[in-house]
Parts: structure tokens; C-alpha cells; sequence
């Protein structure tokens, strides 16, 4: 095997990688999607199609607006005070704070 093919190889493979870690998220969640759609559409008593797809929009929905406000600002508040707590940051947001 000379050297250009194994440079070659190596490069196909690491795009095949790539491709696979960025289309894996996607696969899984359309994957998840569908069978939440196929069980909800299933288990209600309407028999009309879409309906699992409302209810788990309005799902979504509700848990977005609790993860925006119930969540998200605790979890921003101990991130801050990670960050604050690392040396170079700290004394970079500080001087940022005094300059405004």
C-alpha cells in the first residue's frame, strides 16, 4: 500500500465518521418522534390522523416553557458561578463588568 492511499483512506474514513456523528442525532430523533406519533395516535380515543401530533406538540410546548422558566435560570446560575470560579475568566468578566 503506498502512502497516498493510506492518506486517502484515512481521509474517507474520517468523512464517514463525520457523516455518521452528524446524522445519528437526526436518525434517532426522527425515530423517536415517529413511534411517540404512532403510540399517541394509537392510545387516544379520536380516530382522526394528527392527533398524536397535537398533543405532542402541545407536550413540547409545555415542557419548553417549564425548562425556560423553572430551569434554565438555576442552571445559568451555577454555570456563571463555575465560570466566575476559574482564574482567567473571572478576571476577564470583571474587567468586563467595570468598563460598562
Amino acid at each position: 500500500m503506498s502512502f497516498r492511499f493510506k492518506r486517502l483512506s484515512a481521509k474517507l474514513f474520517s468523512y464517514f465518521v463525520q457523516g455518521l456523528l452528524l446524522l445519528a442525532p437526526v436518525y434517532i430523533t426522527g425515530y423517536i418522534i415517529f413511534n411517540l406519533l404512532s403510540s399517541l395516535d394509537e392510545h387516544f380515543y379520536f380516530h382522526f390522523r394528527g392527533t398524536g401530533l397535537v398533543v405532542l406538540l402541545a407536550i413540547i410546548l409545555v415542557v419548553g416553557f417549564l425548562g425556560s422558566s423553572f430551569l434554565a435560570v438555576p442552571v445559568l446560575k451555577i454555570f456563571e458561578e463555575g465560570l466566575s470560579r476559574l482564574p482567567l475568566v473571572g478576571l476577564i468578566r470583571s474587567e468586563e463588568h467595570t468598563s460598562e
